[in-house]
C-alpha cells in the first residue's frame, strides 16, 4: 500500500484469476467518517475492464454505503442505510 499526499492511498495487486487489481481511496479528509473508494480491475488475457466506485459513510447515529458498478450494460447502484 502506498500513502501518497493528503491521504490517498493506493493499493495495486495480481490476484489468482490473472487480474491486475488496483484501489485507491481517501477516508476523513472531505468529511468526517466518509471513505470514497475506486477500485478497477483488468485481465490482460480475455482484455475485461471493471471499475467501482464505493462510498461508506458512518457516525454515531447513521452508516450507509453505496456502490456503483460500471459495465457495458449500463451502471448497477446498490445502497444501504442504517439509523440508530
Amino acid at each position: 500500500m502506498l500513502v501518497l499526499g493528503l491521504g490517498l492511498k493506493y493499493n495495486e495487486k495480481w490476484n489468482t484469476d490473472n487480474q491486475l487489481v488496483v484501489d485507491m481511496s481517501v477516508e476523513d479528509k472531505l468529511l468526517q467518517g466518509l471513505k470514497l473508494s475506486f477500485v478497477s480491475s483488468y485481465n490482460p488475457s480475455s482484455n475485461k475492464k471493471k471499475g467501482t466506485v464505493k462510498t461508506v459513510y458512518k457516525n454515531c447515529h447513521v452508516n450507509s454505503s453505496c456502490d456503483v458498478d460500471m459495465d457495458y450494460a449500463g451502471p448497477c447502484i446498490k445502497a444501504s442505510a442504517v439509523s440508530g
